[in-house]
């Protein structure tokens, strides 16, 4: 006996067991029996209980047709949700017909071009898709999609749905072109909704997108961006903590009643001064006076916690300095300790900006960690990826850090699901592949939507969303809109800044 059969002769069974239960004990209750039926299927198929559920849906269908009462909307539920638990089951030359039987139905009904039909259309396209009769699926989805324009549903998340389904069938079909169209526009409708209801969704679709772009411009060599060279960056943060020096000066001693906390005083500091000569020996420098680029903000706008992280880093300055001359009495210039020490002072300046400063610390720091232990220790590389950061980043003034706060503000919203990572980075990608080939246009609307996403999912001072505004500002260059994109590059540079000086300030030795 097959399994199908074997379904039906158990399902006759169930069948008639719930006739007699549902005649018997609700017959004279409040709900129709063709109701209670239905609820009793809903809650079998809640528990998997395939079977006892498709029971329950025949017996709906049953107790609706003889109920006169019950209108064609109903009784088109009862049979989709038999159909459904069909599905289900893997019985799809069953559930076919009876989809069938209700666009019959309900076009009957409510005529051809009804919102009403749209489920059933939907329905039936995507039992063709998956059974791989892609070209019956479209005819299905087109019929869908014409309803929805009919029905001035253009702007909505089901014309959405839709678009992304004729996309998928498409695509097996191998029309690139069209398929690529119907993505575009379920992509374009959906940035347009305040708020999307499968979370999952454009996700999905940013997926099924991109890989189409892939297959399209198999030829083009994708480009590099900021954005996946800062995913893949080591950052400063991910190293461990170095134990092959001795603990510097500042960690054996910081500690010690650095600060008074009722005077704000410093105490307790070693007696022994640096000298102008020494101080100049180590950094082997021929003039003691470096340009300092000084970041000036107003005194009233200075919040508390500038103020003490202001004087926090005045009292590491003059302490590091101390340190290192006593290193260079008691170690030497080459000593370890000396570039620990340098190192500190270092991230103190650049915390504070202080850029061109703090660079021939870090270099001379360097030479010594690398006559002492030669390239690959973490010292080493610590402080290599700083100087990187600081070859790689110049000093913002006000007006960009303003520029920032500017250009996120102008930006058009995007709907809440789209405001996570997932779909940030998809929106990159995909917005790149379209630069890597030339379609600029494309890629403009694509990279709008992307640093909005990237803005509310990483925060607006995050070196990903400087990134996303660096490659935006790379494509703007690309269509002669020089101005906007230096006014992009600047908005990266001011937050690249601000996040250089943020590490250097947790990275102190």
């Amino acid at each position: 006996m097959s399994k199908i059969e074997n379904t039906k002769k158990h399902t006759a069974v169930l069948t008639a067991l719930i006739a007699l239960i549902f005649s018997n004990q609700y017959a004279s209750g409040d709900e129709s029996v063709w109701r209670q039926a239905l609820e009793e299927g809903k809650r079998r198929l809640q528990l998997r209980e395939l079977e006892q559920a498709q029971g329950c849906f025949e017996q709906a269908v049953k107790e609706s047709k003889r109920d006169r009462s019950v209108n064609v909307d109903d009784r088109v539920l009862c049979l989709e949700s038999l159909a459904n638990v069909l599905q289900l089951e893997d019985i799809t030359q069953e559930a076919l017909p009876k989809y069938k039987k209700s666009l019959h139905m309900l076009k009957k009904a409510h005529g051809d071009s009804s919102i009403e039909l749209l489920p059933t259309l939907e329905s039936l396209g995507q039992i063709h898709y998956l059974d791989g009769q892609y070209e019956n699926a479209i005819k299905y989805y087109e019929q869908a999609l014409a309803v929805i324009k009919e029905n001035g549903q253009t702007g909505t998340f089901a014309y959405a749905l839709v678009t992304r389904l004729l996309g998928q069938a498409c695509a097996q079909t191998h029309v690139i072109g069209q398929t690529e169209s119907w993505y575009d526009q379920s992509l374009t409708t959906t940035m347009s909704i305040s708020q999307i209801p499968d979370d999952l969704f454009l996700e999905g679709l940013l997926s099924d997108y991109i890989d189409i772009i892939v297959k399209a411009n198999e030829s083009h060599r994708i480009l590099s961006s900021a954005l996946q060279k800062e995913l893949l960056k080591d950052t400063i943060e991910s190293y461990s903590r170095t134990k092959s020096v001795d603990t510097s000066q500042w960690n054996k001693s910081v500690s010690l009643n650095v600060i008074d906390p009722i005077s704000g005083k410093t105490q307790d500091l070693r007696k022994n001064e640096p000298t102008a000569s020494q101080f100049d020996k180590v950094l082997d420098i021929q003039q003691k006076t470096i340009p300092i680029e000084k970041v000036v903000t107003a005194a009233s706008s200075a919040s508390s916690k500038d103020a003490t992280l202001a004087r926090i880093n005045k009292q590491r300055e003059e302490f590091y300095e101390r340190m290192i001359a006593t290193d260079l009495d008691s170690l030497g210039p080459n000593h370890p300790s000396t570039a620990r020490d340098l190192t500190g002072l270092a991230y103190v300046y650049i915390s504070e900006k202080r850029l061109p400063e703090a660079k021939p610390l870090l270099e001379r720091a360097l030479s010594i960690y690398k006559n002492a232990y030669g390239a690959d220790p973490l010292m080493v590389k610590r402080a290599e990826t700083m100087l990187s950061a600081i070859d790689s980043t110049s000093t913002s003034s006000l007006e960009s850090s303003r520029d920032v706060n500017e250009i996120l503000a102008s930006l058009k919203p995007v709907p809440i699901g789209v405001q996570k990572m997932e779909v940030a980075l998809r929106l990159n990608y995909l917005a790149l592949l379209y630069y890597s080939a030339g379609n600029l246009d494309q890629a403009a609307k694509i990279y709008a939507w992307a640093l909005t996403a990237t803005a509310n999912a990483c925060g607006d001072r995050s070196a990903i969303t400087a990134s996303c505004l660096y490659d935006y500002a790379r494509l703007l260059r690309s269509q002669n809109n020089v101005e906007t994109a230096k006014k992009y590059e600047a908005a990266s540079a001011a937050i690249n800044d601000h996040n250089l000086a943020r590490r250097a300030a947790l990275s102190v030795p």
